[in-house]
């Protein structure tokens, strides 16, 4: 039996009584000798998980709160244990389930477009759209101290907005804002529907509608989201957990006060992996802001929120409000200083005391519970109660399952549950109160209303309701905030006679009730449950009794002494096994074995393990399994030896038996190795991805010419344009000929060109007659299919996905600035040179890498970066190999007899790397030059190729960082690594980054596809088909609209 996490125990009963009557349908026509002794056998006996958690320690085991059971492909039932991960099952969407999300993304675009509606054609709606010339002010003129009240982060948000708004400058600046963070909204929505929360995701489409367009035009929405994520990954990756309220906290300072959600026992390595990547998140956006900005813009944002005042719509503002609306004369609503509107008058400053005293209580209930979690007090540490070990007594009665919680009592769900409560307390507590903040509360509670692991509605069934009522009572709360804001905010601020301030005290009321009922809940809940889930007893009896299991073992672990006292516990776990695996030397373990003359056609296809109790490490060690299967299928599959083979022994035996001549044999022999070849798997699939990779290409040559052709140009001097010219020059007259340039020798300028290129552009116009563009243009192409036949050979190595590997080499073809491919520039031949040394280093065929690097040491200067991955790798896993090393040795030695050449014929000139600096503005200058123009190309907003060097230059980053994470293939991250870093590290054109970060980047990126492919096909497809999409727009913009070099 085979580990998966199958379902989750909402859906897990639904099936259990679907399938009953088909069971005992089908168990009254079934003659099994095993049926008569189910209902006696040990099948049935209480299972019991424990509370341990890999979170604890790394040999305690993860619990789960759920057993569930799904039919596989051959009819048998799995029964697994799905982890706290608030992750939900990976069944394949039933018809149910299809029409449900169905019904939910028709009821969200409706509702979607109900609120571009109202923000377009209703008149009080204009107040609410996104200030974004007040926006825009902060970023051109820093000394008008617009937005010195908004952290650095939005600063940020604010820059990607104006990119955007140059970019489609046919749309108002209005409209981009808007369809930004509709971007946000949609995505939240997919990923609540595509997760299967039935209850959030309708919650969010109907709170969307309710709370009406501001949820568009502030950016409060992103943070929310970002909290909401971070829920949902507390167990599961932890660290990205905080890296998410990292960011949160670090656009909207309140997340931070989330982080107490994030604390659990000083002894859980999960506890110090949230801390640490929250902090650290924290620190490094604080640095990147103080490095950008100033450190004037870490303290401004505190200090302009220490000068607000009582704001008209805060909950301490309430009875203030309510007076005023009254009659009261001494009291004022007027505009302030921090630019919201906010009320005076001598009782102000009670209720200004009395807000700080909350947040102050608040704080230090928050630190309390921190320091509580972390050392299991009063309250965290509940112990299981005595009742579970009188559980196990009756063993056919009832199957139990225990809640996971770590020693101190510290769950995910209860943690999702303690930051609703936070965040309602912030609200609460708070003298600043804007009507888009309720959306801070909205997100969250999305998340928690499904019945999941992780989730404070996988409690229990009351607990489950009582948080969809604090939802329903949410939508209300959202209903309201739009009728104060934008609708009757005029009326509240003037003091009208009208129901408008009635309905803002309403609203306040409604958030203190739901404050109220969330810490109710969370106080009445226990810490551990204990729940009966007769039909899964009844299930495992049902699957026996009909033979489908073919040997059942129940085991009696016993649990550490350390979470119960000397209460132990045990647990039961369900395991497949052959009879002869089975260890005799366990007294409690009970065999059951059914007639073998009966068997399922499937019965020995999994033979691992198969728990209801799974740990943690017992599900890393199925994983383990699982891969290991699979990868000796695999080798299996390519060891068998094929027909074709078997046809060429044949043909040889019968030439032989014939009394051919060597001639012949030797003729057939080559039919047989190119009958192979031809039918061989790899063969098909360099057929294809060498369609794939012209299909790009072309699309890229194509757009090339359609815009040159309107900005009065040919595709022809587009191809021939910048580097082209200087490479054509050199092989039509070599380093020394030609026209003096700007009065110096030619060999002042050209020897910063390598040979590689030049020879092979020269031999191709000798071969072929063809005019220079011609040639460089067939010359790239033979090189692009002979590149994209090693990169598919590559991919193969990882994974025989051909989806990857298709997408890999789309990547390739279609990357940003992957129209150097078509011109003669050295871009494709280095890309060639790359997959070759790198598919060599993968065979061991040392030679054949060295060969690789070789030339790519001949073609650009990146080349000995490949020659030092070369090293690295030979030291780190082929240390004692002398040829390796000899090959290491020789690898760079064309590239140096180059550069001695060219430093001799540039002498006068300084040498070849007084010409890099002096004629090319190149030089190592580790990373001065990038850490002084980031910033400023970053902020000064000059044009879209200044943006895109940035995002190239932070996009590499930041894939480097993320392959150390996801442990991205070894060779080909260190090749993208040392590339990238080469240039990063380096002077040079600003503008010429994106050029060359070319191969780093479609390295890295490719590393990303091999490793995200098969868990996430649909995205990385998407993230391909995005790279692709703006690959080609770059190309073409980057050579007929930009005017300088590339």
């Amino acid at each position: 039996m085979s580990h998966h996490l199958d379902s989750a125990s909402t859906s897990a009963r639904s099936e259990f009584s679907a399938s009953s009557e088909e069971d005992q349908a089908s168990q009254s026509t079934q003659t099994d000798p095993a049926e008569a002794a189910a209902p006696t056998s040990p099948l049935s006996e209480a299972t019991l998980n424990d509370s341990t958690s890999d979170e604890s320690h790394a040999d305690d085991g993860a619990s789960s709160d759920t057993v569930s059971e799904t039919m596989a492909a051959n009819g048998s039932a799995r029964v697994t244990a799905a982890t706290e991960s608030g992750e939900i099952s990976r069944r394949k969407w039933d018809r149910k389930a299809l029409i449900i999300a169905g019904a939910l993304t028709a009821a969200f675009v409706i509702t979607r477009a109900v609120m571009w509606w109202l923000d377009h054609h209703i008149g009080d709606y204009w107040m609410i759209d996104t200030p974004v010339d007040y926006y825009f002010k902060g970023l051109d003129d820093p000394g008008s101290r617009a937005m010195q009240e908004y952290p650095v982060p939005v600063m940020w948000m604010v820059t990607v907005l104006k990119w955007l708004t140059m970019i489609f400058s046919s749309a108002d600046k209005i409209t981009v804002s808007i369809w930004m963070l509709l971007v946000v909204d949609v995505g939240f929505f997919a990923w609540l529907t595509a997760s299967r929360r039935w209850w959030g995701a309708g919650f969010w489409v109907l709170f969307g509608l309710f709370f009406g367009p501001l949820l568009w035009t502030r950016w409060d929405i992103v943070p929310a989201v970002l909290v909401a994520a971070t829920l949902v990954t507390l167990v599961r990756h932890p660290k990205v957990s905080g890296i998410l309220l990292g960011c949160a906290t670090m656009i909207k300072l309140w997340p931070a006060i989330i982080g107490t959600a994030l604390v659990g026992w000083w002894k859980s390595r999960q506890t110090w992996q949230r801390i640490a990547s929250f902090a650290a998140t924290c620190v490094v956006i604080a640095a990147l802001s103080v490095w950008g900005h100033g450190f004037h813009r870490i303290t401004s944002v505190f200090n302009y929120q220490g000068d607000r005042g009582l704001q008209i719509e805060s909950i301490p503002a309430t009875g203030v409000m309510w007076a005023a609306h009254h009659g009261e004369d001494a009291l004022s609503i007027s505009y302030a200083a921090s630019q919201s509107f906010e009320v005076f008058g001598p009782s102000v400053s009670r209720w200004e005391t009395f807000s700080t005293i909350l947040t102050v209580i608040m704080v230090l209930v928050c630190v309390y519970l921190c320091v509580a979690a972390l050392i299991g007090a009063n309250g965290f540490r509940r112990m299981f109660p005595r009742a579970a070990d009188g559980a196990l007594t009756p063993p056919q009665q009832r199957m139990l399952v225990i809640e996971k919680t770590t020693d101190n009592g510290w769950s995910a769900r209860r943690s999702a549950w303690l930051a609703l409560i936070i965040i309602g307390a912030v609200l609460i507590s708070n003298k600043v109160m804007s009507t888009q903040y309720v959306v801070w509360w909205a997100a969250p509670l999305a998340v928690c209303l499904d019945s999941v692991q992780g989730s404070p509605a996988s409690a229990s069934k009351q607990s489950a309701w009582s948080l969809r009522i604090a939802g329903g009572l949410m939508l209300v709360i959202g209903g309201l905030s739009q009728w104060i804001y934008p609708v009757a905010y005029n009326s509240i601020i003037s003091n009208d006679d009208n129901p408008s301030v009635l309905i803002l005290v309403v609203r306040n009321l409604l958030i203190i009730a739901v404050f109220l009922m969330l810490v109710v809940g969370f106080v009445k809940e226990p810490s551990v449950r204990l729940v009966g889930l007769r039909d899964i007893s009844d299930m495992i009896h049902r699957r026996y009794a009909r033979g489908q299991w073919r040997n059942i073992t129940i085991e009696r672990t016993p649990m550490s002494r350390r979470y119960h006292g000397k209460h132990r516990l045990r647990r039961l776990v369900i395991t497949s096994r052959k009879p002869n695996q089975v260890e005799s030397g366990d007294d409690e373990v009970a065999r059951v074995e059914p007639d073998d003359s009966t068997q399922t056609p499937h019965e020995n296809v999994d033979t691992d393990t198969s728990t209801a109790v799974a740990t943690g490490a017992d599900i890393s060690a199925d994983t383990d399994t699982a891969t290991e299967t699979t990868q000796h299928v695999d080798e299996e599959e390519s060891d068998t030896t094929s027909v074709d083979d078997e046809e060429a022994t044949d043909e040889e035996a019968a030439a032989d038996d014939e009394g051919e001549s060597q001639k012949s044999s030797r003729s057939h022999a080559w039919q047989g190795v190119g009958q192979r070849i031809l039918n061989s798997e790899l063969t098909g699939v360099c057929l294809i991805t060498v369609g794939v990779y012209a299909l790009v290409q072309t699309i890229v040559g194509i757009a090339l010419a359609y815009n040159a052709k309107l900005f009065n140009s040919s595709f022809s001097d587009q191809i021939q344009s910048w580097d082209a010219q200087w490479f054509t020059r050199i092989a039509e007259f070599g380093y020394r000929g030609g026209e003096a340039i700007d009065g110096n020798p030619p060999e002042f300028r050209t020897v910063a060109f390598l040979p590689g290129t030049p020879w092979l552009l020269r031999a191709t116009h000798a071969i072929t007659g063809l005019d220079w563009a011609a040639a460089g243009l067939l010359m790239n192409a033979i090189i692009g299919v002979i590149a994209t036949c090693l990169l598919a050979a590559i991919i193969r190595k990882f994974t025989s996905s051909l989806l990857a590997v298709v997408l890999a080499v789309a990547v390739f073809a279609g990357f940003p600035m992957s129209v150097t491919y078509m011109m003669a520039y050295s871009e494709a031949l280095f890309a060639l040179c790359t997959f070759l040394f790198i598919l060599g280093y993968l065979n061991k065929d040392f030679p054949l890498a060295a060969t690789g690097v070789f030339m790519a040491c001949l073609v650009r200067m990146t080349g000995y970066d490949l020659a030092i991955a070369f090293a690295i790798g030979v030291l780190l896993h082929h240390r004692r190999n002398v040829r390796a090393w000899i090959c290491v040795a020789v690898a760079p030695l064309g590239g140096a007899i180059y550069m001695l050449w060219a430093d001799h014929l540039a002498r006068d000139a300084g040498g070849y790397f007084a010409v890099q600096k002096d004629g090319w503005g190149t030089q190592f200058d580790f990373g001065k030059t990038t850490l002084h123009d980031l910033p400023r190309q970053i902020f000064a907003l000059e044009g879209v190729v200044p943006l895109w060097g940035s995002l190239a230059i932070l996009g590499t980053l930041t894939l480097i960082i993320v392959g150390i994470i996801r442990r991205f293939p070894f060779m080909m991250w260190l090749c993208g690594t040392g590339v990238g870093l080469n240039v990063i590290l380096s002077s040079g054109y600003f503008h010429s980054r994106p050029r060359l970060l070319l191969m780093a980047g479609v390295l890295l990126t490719i590393c990303m596809i091999v490793t995200t492919v098969r868990r996430w096909p649909i995205l990385t497809t998407a993230y391909t088909i995005v790279i692709v999409w703006v690959g080609v727009w770059l190309s073409e913009y980057m050579l007929t609209q930009w005017a300088y070099a590339i």
